[in-house]
């Protein structure tokens, strides 16, 4: 699956610039989302189960109760990344963290906080150590860093096929494998999709919007 390819970056200034790149539309939306969409929950037996640091759950879809599941990490940095792309249109993504009373959505500046730590902890893990070079500018008489230089990288394609045509459908995540059954706690508890445990700011917590 991991096969390691040259790849030129992008300046991502001026006219070297990227498909994702520019002010959103349906097209760059659609782009962003097909980088990620089918790698978040994915299929594997139980071989490759057994070899993971972390034991995972068994697949609660009929027909894959023997699978386990599991999510590939790229696909979850490139969705925080996209959430921090749209938290920067707030208008065409409803993604303001201001609520009209003044005070901040906590569980969206939450979402945001986890992503852009999320982010961190991978970029400083993978620590890329390609190389880039400077070049004199004799118009404006300054020395600027070259931005689109070479770097080894895993190729992303073959990376995304293998892990999309794995994808395992996780429509309700209230649904788990018990003695080769799948039993549905729908309705217990507060919303899955909000923070695990989280369900409003914490006390003392300053959520003005004169603090951001």
């Amino acid at each position: 699956m991991v096969e390691y390819v040259p790849v030129r970056f992008r300046r991502a200034f001026g006219k070297d610039l990227s498909p994702y790149q520019g002010w959103p539309d349906d097209e760059k939306d659609d782009l962003w989302e097909e980088l990620y969409s089918y790698g978040a929950s994915i299929h594997i037996d139980g071989q490759a189960a057994e070899r993971l640091h972390d034991k995972t759950e068994r697949a609660p879809v009929p027909g894959f109760e023997d699978r386990y599941v599991v999510g590939i990490d790229v696909f979850h940095q490139l969705h925080c990344l996209n959430m921090i792309r749209m938290g920067l249109f707030p208008g065409r993504y409803n993604t303001s963290m201001k609520r009209p009373d003044g005070t901040i959505n906590y569980l969206q500046w939450l979402h945001m906080d986890h992503c852009i730590e999320s982010l961190r902890q991978s970029i400083t893990c993978h620590s890329d150590i390609s190389v880039f070079t400077y070049w004199w500018l004799e118009s404006k008489k300054v020395m600027e860093p070259e931005l689109g230089t070479m770097h080894v990288c895993r190729n992303f394609s073959r990376i995304r096929a293998w892990a999309f045509d794995r994808f395992l459908n996780l429509e309700d995540r209230r649904k788990h494998v018990e003695n080769g059954r799948i039993v549905n706690y729908a309705g217990w508890g507060p919303n899955p999709e909000n923070a695990p445990g989280v369900e409003e700011a914490p006390r003392g917590w300053k959520s003005n919007v004169a603090d951001l």
